[in-house]
């Protein structure tokens, strides 16, 4: 079924070409001269785009499945190579430049603290550990057996996570557990996933979808400071006011001040979708995967580029545009792992490392593998 699809664009591509190809011809002149102008790095340069060097090839280039995505400009053709023939988007291919073995049954999440340093959590042993990467060895610096769905660090390198109930709590610097907010007028809700973005702004998703009978669950994303006093609260679409969300379980923010958000179906399902929202609250785009299969996120994080990664069920590895466009697809496994609660995490470290936590389900351990992105 992924070649006959393939092979449909690839039809449809190759019909596009021969349609075109007088019309690129009569355009030869044009891009000849702004080749030969003494100010064509200028001219490239003002552009804002990379232009992939011209060869001579006798054969055609390979590329993988689901590993470019061509974006063909509709616009009218002016004098830049760029407006001739569009923009290839790459995404990035996976380096592995170094692993290391936990000493917990499974990570089912990961924040980076600094340079070297971050926490663990192992769902199946109720454990979180600050740990210090250090060698080829994990050193375990602090332990705290606490229960957590999703967590964030705070600016004060405080804890704040989430437990599937109305109350978000905080691991204090001392080490203790303490109630951070109660959403007390919610009571029929759950806060799901966490986040603290760069103003140090808390932002979490609260659904009731795990009461019975709700076949159309009430959900959202509320953002508030530190004082507690509420920003923004991100409901229904602002242009079309359509519900957003049914279970939001994770959240991020990217360099550009969108909020990307992982939305199930309901608590109960794994099947879900991602959703970009601009702050205002409009939905910018959304991404439910273009495969046959079901489209199960479970964790997600941002580049140091803007690129938004998303970890699925299987253990793939979807990579997102800020358009909301895939232009990779990173398969770490060819079969689903069994008897385990979270496929991993993922997190980006401060050099730009993508951080993924292996969860093997045989051998209970687990391991934490760092992918230089190129």
């Amino acid at each position: 079924m992924q070649w006959d699809a393939s092979e449909e664009v690839i039809t449809n591509r190759a019909k596009y070409v021969r349609d075109h190809k007088r019309s690129i011809e009569r355009l030869k002149t044009t891009i000849s001269e702004t080749l030969q102008s003494y100010r064509v790095v200028d001219i490239l340069a003002a552009s804002g785009y990379y232009v992939l060097k011209l060869e001579d090839r006798n054969q055609v280039y390979q590329t993988k499945m689901q590993q470019a995505k061509f974006l063909s400009d509709e616009k009218d053709v002016r004098s830049t190579l760029q407006n001739c023939f569009g923009d290839i988007y790459r995404g990035p291919e996976y380096e592995l430049v170094k692993s290391f073995k936990t000493n917990v049954n499974d990570v089912s999440n990961i924040v980076h603290i600094k340079k070297d340093h971050a926490l663990i959590y192992s769902k199946i042993d109720e454990s979180l550990q600050q740990v210090k990467f250090e060698n080829n060895n994990i050193l375990v610096e602090k332990v705290n057996n606490v229960k957590i769905y999703d967590m964030a660090l705070m600016e004060n390198d405080s804890i704040i996570f989430s437990i599937k109930t109305n109350e978000l709590k905080l691991y204090n610097l001392e080490g203790q557990v303490e109630t951070f907010h109660c959403f007390s007028s919610l009571k029929t809700f759950n806060i799901y996933g966490v986040h603290v973005n760069r103003k140090n702004e808390i932002c979490v998703g609260i659904s009731n979808s795990n009461y019975a009978n709700n076949c159309n669950p009430t959900a959202k994303v509320i953002v508030f400071n530190t004082e507690k006093q509420v920003i923004k609260t991100y409901e229904n679409n602002r242009i079309t006011k359509e519900k957003l969300f049914n279970c939001p379980i994770r959240i991020v923010t990217n360099y550009d001040d969108t909020i990307c958000v992982i939305d199930l179906d309901s608590y109960k399902s794994n099947t879900g979708k991602v959703v970009c929202l601009e702050q205002g609250g409009t939905m910018k785009w959304k991404y439910e995967w273009s495969s046959f299969l079901d489209f199960e996120p479970f964790d997600i994080t941002v580049t140091t580029e803007g690129m938004i990664l998303v970890l699925d069920l299987s253990r793939n590895i979807h990579c997102i545009n800020q358009d909301g466009n895939v232009t990779s697809y990173k398969e770490f496994y060819t079969s689903r792992p069994m008897q385990l609660p979270s496929p991993g995490s993922l997190a980006v470290d401060s050099e730009g490392l993508l951080l993924v936590s292996q969860n093997y389900s045989f051998s209970g351990s687990s391991a934490i593998q760092f992918y230089k992105l190129k």
